[in-house]
């Protein structure tokens, strides 16, 4: 393809990038619709055009390879291991997976909460740019890629995404884009039924507002990143704009939720597809550098500018070959089962709840959880009940720690014997940087063995209970691998 018109159709999505970035980021997690109608406030020249972190990170390591740039999900996983820092989400759960030995694709969908998460559509589009007008390649790629972190619809979000635009390269109509990416989406995922809803809702109504109602009518989500809440924001700002970028991105804002990975994908794929039509006022302030944030770690030589990183990548477009990875076993399990004890607290009355855990010689049965995402069937409590559970972790040498119980249900929580958190219940997002107030405590602990004492009840009599426990470290912001399941100790 020629390396002009490469150029000119990835700096109009760059720019359009750029421009949904800034006008979604200070909404980020907004529960209701809005009305913005411009940036607010105005991005500053100062800063960065918008976050690039893991496409300048996959570039750097591509075009070092000896052998030339072959990408599969072993090279990914070393990357991960080498250079990536984040604490929030679906990576961190990644990052912990890979620290216990569990390479992907079970690094993405063994004990991940966020396995649905839109991270891996975020930075899809890299491989479409790589491979452009090559759909089946840049989804086998964006598979690689996305497989480490992510499963299910977070897989199938990216693979939709990068052979989108990937076909954008060559291929205008919007419709025609759809069903092209669309036969990327297994027929029974729910992806491949918000994208069938959305679709249908906007060819009865004008309204994004009436479309969104309907859409969060059946796909709602507590996690804001949900890629098929937010990938029904994202579809009905394409059709609902018709093609005028203004109003297709104000669209995806608007939505609200995960405002700038939304608003930042719509600027991306307009700005693909008509360069020239960004109007100036939505450009003219973005600036101009490039750089990795703070939680890519070592990168030599990244890109400085927008106009070095397109560079960067038409220097590899077209080059980039889908490697093999590596026959991997899948995990034994059972090293990662974690041992409790529990049963079932009678009579709990909450006047006296908080000043010791209640009757330990409740707690009877010994089991295995498969993880540190789990749930009980609501029947399992009796009324005016605790379920309570006993954990045990390892902490290798003293440290500041937060743990983690983040739970639907009323939870009631005690470290080495003492009251440390509970609520009666509320919305979960179990990452160190988001975790709800009253489902934490940070701890200076001593190297040894510890007690986790929980008690949990449904806050409605046929609601099921479900959780995600943790220990990170406050000094780096990771989950620590290993504590609750590497224990010599029995519970």
């Amino acid at each position: 393809m020629d390396k002009d018109y490469l150029k000119r159709k990835l700096r109009g999505c760059l720019l359009g990038r750029g421009v949904g970035e800034a006008l979604g980021r200070p909404f980020t997690g907004m529960n209701d619709p809005m009305d913005l109608v411009f940036y607010d406030p105005v991005p500053s020249k100062d800063g960065v055009l918008c976050t690039l972190d893991f496409q300048l990170l996959w570039l750097e390591v591509l075009k070092s390879l000896p052998g030339g740039p072959v990408a599969d999900r072993d090279l990914f996983a070393q990357c991960w291991l080498d250079h990536v820092r984040y604490s929030e989400d679906e990576y961190a759960v990644a990052l912990r997976n890979l620290k216990n030995n569990i390479m992907p694709p079970w690094s993405g969908s063994f004990d991940n909460f966020y396995c649905d998460g839109f991270g891996a559509a975020q930075r899809a589009g890299l491989w479409a740019w790589l491979a452009p007008a090559k759909c089946e390649l840049a989804a086998q790629l964006a598979y690689e890629d996305a497989c480490v972190d992510h499963d299910s619809d977070g897989i199938y979000a990216a693979l939709f995404l990068a052979a989108f635009e990937s076909a954008a390269f060559i291929e205008n109509d919007m419709n025609t884009l759809l069903e092209i990416a669309g036969t990327y989406l297994p027929k029974e995922s729910r992806l491949a039924g918000v994208l069938a809803d959305v679709r249908s809702l906007c060819a009865e109504k004008k309204d994004w507002r009436e479309v969104r109602a309907a859409l969060l009518a059946k796909y709602e989500c507590e996690n804001l990143t949900d890629s098929v809440m937010n990938f029904g924001f994202i579809i009905a700002a394409l059709l609902l704009g018709e093609g005028d970028f203004e109003r297709s991105i104000l669209i995806a804002a608007n939505c609200a939720k995960n405002t700038a990975a939304n608003a930042s994908i719509v600027g991306e794929i307009l700005g693909l597809l008509n360069p020239e039509e960004i109007p100036d006022k939505w450009w003219k302030d973005l600036p101009e550098r490039i750089a990795p944030g703070p939680d890519i770690a070592d990168l030599q030589n990244p890109p400085r500018t927008l106009t070095e990183f397109i560079d960067a990548v038409v220097e590899l477009a077209e080059q980039v070959a889908l490697g093999e990875p590596l026959a991997a076993d899948e995990p034994q399990w059972d090293q990662y089962l974690i041992p409790v004890k529990c049963g079932v607290f009678r009579k709990w009355a909450r006047l006296n709840e908080r000043r010791t855990p209640p009757e330990m010689e409740c707690m009877k049965t010994a089991y295995t959880f498969p993880g540190s995402f789990n749930y009980l069937d609501s029947y399992e409590v009796p009324a005016n009940s605790l379920y309570m559970m006993k954990f045990e972790f390892k902490i290798e040498e003293r440290k500041k720690v937060r743990v983690v119980f983040n739970s639907n249900a009323i939870s009631r929580v005690w470290l080495d014997g003492e009251f440390a958190f509970g609520r009666d219940g509320g919305w979960m997002s179990p990452s160190y940087s988001t975790v709800p107030l009253n489902q934490f405590v940070d701890a200076e602990v001593e190297a040894g063995i510890h007690t986790l004492v929980v008690g949990v009840a449904p806050t409605e009599p046929d609601e099921n209970i479900y959780w995600v426990m943790g220990i990170a470290s406050c000094s780096d912001r990771q989950w620590l691998p290993y504590t609750f399941f590497d224990n010599e100790e029995e519970v």
